[in-house]
């Protein structure tokens, strides 16, 4: 007998996409469009409310910084669309 596991609501299909957003920053170092990856959709939603800086970061420089005006406004309309 295959044992059944009950599958969490947030790991159904479709849903997923909604605990991480992916956006692009361009490192000011390099110029070299970098994804960022490591947010989740909530904490991206409390750093915009409290408009807190975002940090980027760039994997061939080793380098930190803090996205742009315009790559914020990209970001809350991803994380608009997610949620």
């Amino acid at each position: 007998m295959t044992p059944r596991y009950q599958v969490p609501e947030f790991l159904r299909a479709g849903t997923i996409k909604h605990l991480f957003v992916l956006f692009i920053s361009t490192c000011p170092k390099c110029g070299v469009p970098q994804p960022q990856q490591g947010f989740s959709c909530s904490a991206l939603q409390r750093l915009l409310r409290g408009d807190h800086p975002i940090e980027a970061y760039c994997v061939a420089c080793d380098e930190f910084w803090s996205v742009s005006l315009e790559e914020r406004r990209e970001i809350a309309d991803r994380v608009t669309a997610a949620v």
